[in-house]
Formats: structure tokens, C-alpha cells, sequence
């Protein structure tokens, strides 16, 4: 799953579906990947490294809020968050909220501009014909 581009699918949605539409279709799209990296990564039982427990405490006072604050780091694949956050044993509520609230922000701000670049270059474009 983390070496589909999602930017294309984000992009071709924007250019052929509503604001609304392609918002939902994110935020589906979103937890349904949640969802089954979560239980994959409970049947896989792999062993954790010892490095990675050690954020399992400080992850654990502040869970929903340090979720929805790593959704707005760039280059922070969400599908690997939500393994690791998986392995360490946080609640699937827990990421589930902090998921959808930082990817839902990002998925606006994101659509929003490139709704913006696609009809700016629509009217550019127009205005030499």
C-alpha cells in the first residue's frame, strides 16, 4: 500500500469530482487503509525492536494529540505512522481520531490549492484562445 502514489488518485479526483466528493473519497479511503494496516500488523506479530518501545510512553500521555500533529509533517507516510502506532499498542480509536482530524485538515488545505492551480490555469489558458 505505501508505494501506491496517492497524489495521482488526489489529483484525477480533483480534476473530475466535486470538492465534497473527493474529500470523502480521502477520508474512505483513509480509514479503510487504517483499518487493515492495523490488523495486519496485529496477525504479523513481528518483534519489535526495543528502540521503537521506548516511544511507546511518551506516545501514550498525548496519543490523540501527537497523532494529529505528525499528520502535518511532509514526508511522514501515514500508512507507516499508523503501523508503527499499531505495534506500540495505541488504541485503534485513538488513531483513528487523530488520523482522520490531522489527514482530514491536510486533505482541505491540499484540494483547496489544487483546485485553485487547476482553475487558475483553466482561466489562464482561456484567456489566449
Amino acid at each position: 500500500m505505501t508505494f501506491l502514489p496517492g497524489a495521482i488518485f488526489l489529483l484525477a479526483g480533483i480534476y473530475l469530482f466535486s470538492f465534497i466528493q473527493v474529500f470523502f473519497a480521502i477520508q474512505i479511503a483513509i480509514v479503510s487503509y487504517c483499518l487493515i494496516i492495523y490488523n495486519f500488523s496485529h496477525k504479523l506479530n513481528f518483534k519489535v525492536p526495543e528502540r521503537i518501545l521506548q516511544f511507546e510512553q511518551k506516545i501514550k500521555s498525548k496519543e490523540i494529540s501527537i497523532i494529529f500533529i505528525l499528520c502535518f509533517i511532509p514526508g511522514i507516510s501515514i500508512n507507516i505512522l499508523i503501523y508503527f502506532l499499531s505495534v506500540i499498542d495505541i488504541k485503534l480509536k485513538h488513531i483513528l481520531i487523530g488520523v482522520i482530524a490531522g489527514t482530514s485538515i491536510t486533505s482541505i488545505i491540499y484540494i483547496s490549492i489544487i483546485t485553485g492551480i487547476f482553475n487558475s490555469s483553466y482561466y489562464f489558458y482561456s484567456s489566449f484562445k
